[in-house]
């Protein structure tokens, strides 16, 4: 069962989309993959929280999807990456670094791997409170120590 807000609470919010935004990268697992790069395709809707009863009014009030964008283009150019899931997760974060997005939906495809298929790729829904949670705990095992890990000793 989903969270209602409270009535009357001064919520309001709104929806950015990006749609078909296609970026040439170096993805996947097979060596042709590692090698060269190929097209992806990204979707994204962020549902914005926005403290204004009438909702933002000014450019410096809104989530600027250029911003993203040019995010999203950033990261995809630095390295390969094995997985399109992580690159879902990667772009989920970038978009979580502005406070006000409270939730997102990520969609990558590879719209060249199979003649007979417009695509094939992988959707991922992410919203701010989880986020929260996997912060928490991934700070409570790094303060645990690792078994596995060897110190060092100094002869």
């Amino acid at each position: 069962m989903k969270k209602r807000l409270p009535e009357n609470t001064g919520y309001t919010g709104y929806t950015i989309f990006i749609r078909d935004l296609i970026v040439r990268t170096k993805v996947g697992i097979t060596t042709p993959e590692q090698e060269n790069s190929q097209r992806i395709i990204i979707n994204i809707q962020l549902e914005i929280r926005s403290s204004t009863p009438d909702g933002p009014r000014k450019h410096d009030e809104v989530v600027c999807y250029a911003i993203i964008v040019r995010k999203i283009r950033a990261l995809l150019l630095k390295n390969h990456i094995n997985l399109l899931e992580t690159v879902a997760e990667q772009i989920s974060n970038t978009c979580f670094e502005d406070k006000r997005v409270a939730r997102v939906l990520v969609r990558v495809e590879k719209p060249d791997i199979f003649t007979d298929c417009a695509g094939v790729g992988v959707e991922i829904k992410r919203d701010r409170e989880q986020i929260r949670i996997t912060e928490k705990n991934s700070e409570k095992r790094e303060t645990k120590s690792n078994p596995y890990e060897h110190k060092q000793t100094s002869d």
